[in-house]
């Protein structure tokens, strides 16, 4: 309310107090549009270092995307603390597609309020249905809902909400060649977080950057498993699995020269008996599916330190290093002599099938690896002459 004072008899008095009360007005009048300026330089201030914030957002993200050593989800995990720079990130995922875009996949999930209190992980993939996140996916464009609007959208039956009521919700596609193939959403579920447009933009803004990173890191990570495949494909016997003859040969020198002291290592060379009986009898198909199955059993018999290889053939030769004794080297060929035995029981074969094993035993800086293979070799075809089914161990 303004108080004025009644106009004075004086002239004089008058011209004061008009020129006081013009004085103070102008002063008012000054001190909005200073408070104006201010309120006009601060949301330029806050909008530049957004502005800034979110380029160095994008500036991280892209160099997540083409480091090569990380992790998808640790790559992930980066782009949910990039963003925590210009939006509230507290309670974020990133949501895609399946291949056969059947199912929604949560690849990066974080939850403050207990949604995962039963899991571990990520939630479950789920078979795409009448989720928010469909709303993003479906329409293409992003969604920004209030707590109002989701308790709407579930009365009407249109969605189906979670055990959680979020006050505020945001989804923004993800896209790349004009496809949409997942979202990355933020939600509330306190009042003091609610967003609105600005942040609608901003993450609208940067999801085209992030779709191309998780697109292209993606890619490189499919490509490194192609290539790790290709390497271990390179190391194994087609047939069986198992280590090739190469690869078999430089584990054993490796083996040989990280020998500990006072321990031995031990090479078993196995030979089927009757297996060209099999191929005769059954046909070669019955016969890789017998070398198949003796692979495993041999590899049932070790310990994970130990190498199995098939050689060749019918022959299969074992790699048994840092043991106390030969004595356990006997006991694993013991072993195997009888787990062959009981395969040829079990599926009835009529042909006789069973192994001969040559072990060598040598001691640190004894023996090389080719030495080894050699004198187990020599050991095998002893046996095979003596009346074959049995093993023999020569020490180096």
């Amino acid at each position: 309310m303004k108080f004025t004072t009644p106009p004075s008899k004086n002239k004089k008095d008058d011209y004061q107090l008009g020129y006081k009360d013009g004085y103070q007005q102008g002063i008012a009048d000054k001190a909005l549009e200073y408070k104006e300026i201010i309120s006009a330089l601060k949301k330029r201030v806050s909008t530049n270092r957004r502005a800034k914030d979110l380029s160095h957002v994008m500036y991280e993200i892209s160099e997540l995307s083409h480091d090569d050593t990380l992790d998808i989800s640790v790559f992930y995990e980066g782009i949910c603390t990039s963003l925590s720079s210009i939006v509230d990130t507290t309670n974020f995922f990133i949501a895609r597609l399946n291949s056969a875009r059947q199912e929604l996949e949560f690849v990066y999930f974080r939850d403050t309020a207990g949604l995962l209190d039963d899991l571990t992980g990520e939630p479950p993939a789920r078979p795409l249905g009448r989720g928010f996140t469909e709303l993003v996916l479906d329409s293409g464009r992003p969604t920004l809902l209030t707590g109002e609007d989701i308790r709407q959208l579930c009365l009407r039956g249109e969605r189906v909400a979670n055990k959680l009521n979020a006050t505020s919700w945001l989804g923004v596609p993800l896209i790349t060649s004009d496809e949409v193939f997942g979202a990355i959403v933020i939600q509330s579920y306190t009042e003091q977080v609610q967003f609105d447009e600005s942040d609608v933009n901003l993450l609208t803004f940067v999801s085209n950057n992030i779709s191309h990173a998780i697109k292209r890191h993606e890619e490189k990570m499919a490509r490194q498993r192609d290539l790790q495949k290709l390497a271990l494909a390179s190391q194994r016997d087609t047939l069986t699995g198992l280590l090739n003859r190469t690869t078999f040969h430089s584990e054993l020198e490796k083996a040989c020269t990280q020998l500990l002291e006072n321990h031995f290592i031990a090479v078993l060379f196995i030979d089927l008996d009757g297996f060209k009986m099999v191929n005769d009898t059954y046909g070669h198909a019955e016969g890789d599916k017998v070398l198949k199955t003796v692979a495993k059993l041999l590899k049932a018999e070790v310990r994970a330190c130990d190498a199995v290889s098939r050689m060749g053939g019918d022959e299969f030769v074992v790699m048994l290093p840092d043991i106390e004794s030969a004595n356990q080297a006997t006991e694993v060929a013991k072993r195997m002599l009888e787990a062959i035995s009981e395969y040829q029981c079990s599926n009835n074969l009529t042909v006789e099938l069973g192994a001969s094993i040559g072990i060598a035993v040598s001691e640190r800086n004894k023996a090389s690896a080719k030495e080894l293979i050699n004198k187990a070799d020599a050991a095998m075809y002893d046996i095979k002459r003596q009346g074959k089914n049995n093993f023999s161990i020569e020490a180096i």
